[in-house]
């Protein structure tokens, strides 16, 4: 115990002892009379002070002795574990290991699931090769095959007519009147994510595989929230079906932290495609946005992509300038010695000694580009000879500074400029506001892999740890402005069933995971 608190002790003891000679407070308490404590304390301060000396010297002896022994606990050495911190300054203290994220997430598992030895405590000896194989087993992927029959549910495109659609994700499901809409273990209403023409998933080609426990029509309904639900239509319900309204307790989805407050997921019609799942792109889906010139492809969308280039370096010149202020003032403003800090000072000379050749060369280029008619195709020589110095540059850069992302080309980075000029572009029913030149290239967008699937092989999660053993996924939605299922943390969010019930048509008893990004 620290000496300061010790003394206070002291006071407060001998205080209260002092005033019990002076005028019996502690008899004036409620039962205080009749306690046994209180009238051995009586007997012990009128023996001893009391009787021989009288009230008023008593009290005075009292309150002396409170003075002196305080005095004494607060100038008392400490003992203990606070003395020897003193005697052993500058000497390294034995501590016990650090509590690292595997170990915390090992002891929370071992409490979660029914282990043959006891958790490891902190501080003991750890197995790291022994929570290696823990992760792995929890993962399930020793029970999966290689390869499995999977549906990509790929948007369809804004061109193509939406009059038939029968898949989508978001908006609001079809059923029956009166259909009872499922409800979150809070007692309010879940969000509908997902209806699949159960009619309109085929066969996989390789293996002749269906959907496993599925009928051949019908729909699938998908439901979310803190937990999920699924609900299996038949064919004959499915022709008595109308659009469901919203129940009156649903809230916003950003209620489970998307990034939206509508009250349900942007509606996007889908055609699910089967092919066999590895955990990674379909097959059939190449990679559209790799090489810029396969998707640079008219003078409107070059104008966009130098536009994001332009912004970008001005910005990084910006930044450099005023870190490089900072440093020549360093006897005012501290500049920090570390790893991090000599590799921004690095990035920094690079922004500021290339940068402003290369930004001069961009603006000649948006120039160019700007007197050329949109709808023209790209000059693919002037477009490598631009790329050429802006790649010259990003191969200089060593960590993942924003110009290190865009200069190599952003499709993405185009797709916000051009959401900038024309807002709403997530509705299908915007599309015919969208001038021709950059519909090729919006249509690329919606139609890539966005990775929305229908059962497969779920590539690993690198900071899930939930326990899949047994499990096999129903559906998969990535984190997609497109259908308002981003968020803060997560890049998607997907349904597990019991690999047993699921093959028999119960998709219950699964988990509802959505999938942390860090």
């Amino acid at each position: 115990m620290r000496p300061f608190v010790r003394a206070i002790f002291v006071f407060l003891f001998l205080s209260v002892l002092t005033l019990q000679t002076w005028s019996g407070v502690l008899e004036k308490l409620p039962g205080g009379e009749d306690a046994r404590g209180v009238r051995g304390i009586n007997a012990v301060l009128d023996f001893l002070l009391i009787s021989p000396l009288g009230v008023v010297p008593a009290t005075g002896v009292m309150a002396a002795l409170t003075v002196i022994l305080t005095g004494m606990a607060l100038l008392r050495p400490a003992t203990g574990a606070a003395a020897r911190g003193g005697q052993t300054a500058g000497r390294r203290q034995p501590t016990a290991p650090p509590v690292s994220k595997s170990r915390i997430a090992s002891a929370l598992r071992e409490t979660a699931t029914p282990a043959t030895e006891p958790a490891p405590r902190v501080g003991d000896a750890w197995d790291s090769r022994a929570v290696v194989r823990e992760f792995i087993a929890r993962s399930g992927r020793h029970e999966r095959p290689a390869q499995a029959p999977a549906w990509a549910l790929m948007f369809r495109s804004p061109v193509v007519s939406f009059a038939d659609v029968t898949s989508w994700l978001g908006g609001v499901p079809h059923a029956p009147a009166g259909f009872d809409w499922p409800e979150d273990v809070d007692g309010t209403p879940l969000h509908f994510l997902a209806q699949i023409d159960l009619a309109a998933l085929k066969p996989e080609p390789q293996t002749g595989l269906r959907p496993p426990g599925l009928p051949a029509e019908g729909a699938l309904l998908v439901f979310i929230g803190s937990s999920y639900a699924c609900r299996v239509l038949k064919a004959e319900e499915m022709q008595r079906a109308v659009p469901q309204p919203l129940p009156d307790g649903l809230e916003p989805v950003s209620k489970h932290g998307f990034f939206s407050e509508e009250r349900c997921f942007t509606r996007r019609p889908v055609d699910p495609v089967a092919y066999l799942s590895t955990e990674g792109r379909p097959p059939f889906m190449p990679e559209r946005f790799v090489r810029p010139r396969d998707w640079i492809t008219t003078w409107a969308i070059a104008v966009l992509d130098a536009e994001a280039v332009t912004d970008c370096l001005e910005s990084a010149l910006r930044l450099a300038r005023t870190s490089e202020r900072l440093r020549r003032t360093a006897v005012e403003v501290p500049v920090v010695d570390s790893a991090s800090g000599r590799a921004k000072a690095a990035y920094d000379a690079i922004i500021l000694r290339e940068a402003p050749l290369l930004l001069g060369a961009m603006k000649d280029f948006l120039r160019l580009a700007r007197a050329r008619a949109k709808e023209d195709p790209v000059d693919l020589a002037i477009l490598d000879q631009i790329f050429s110095q802006r790649l010259a540059l990003s191969e200089q850069i060593v960590d993942t500074y924003t110009p290190k992302l865009v200069l190599p080309g952003s499709a993405e980075a185009v797709w916000h400029k051009l959401q900038m000029l024309y807002p709403g572009l997530r509705d299908e029913s915007r599309w015919d506001r969208l001038p021709a030149c950059y519909r090729p290239f919006a249509e690329a967008w919606i139609t890539d892999w966005r990775e929305h699937r229908l059962f497969g092989l779920e590539p690993e999660f690198p900071n899930n740890w939930e326990d899949f053993r047994g499990q096999d996924c129903l559906i998969s939605i990535a984190a997609d402005e497109l259908i308002s299922t981003k968020s803060e943390h997560e890049y998607g969010m997907s349904v597990w069933c019991p690999r047993t019930r699921m093959a028999d048509g119960r998709y219950d008893q699964g988990m509802f995971v959505r999938h942390s990004a860090g």
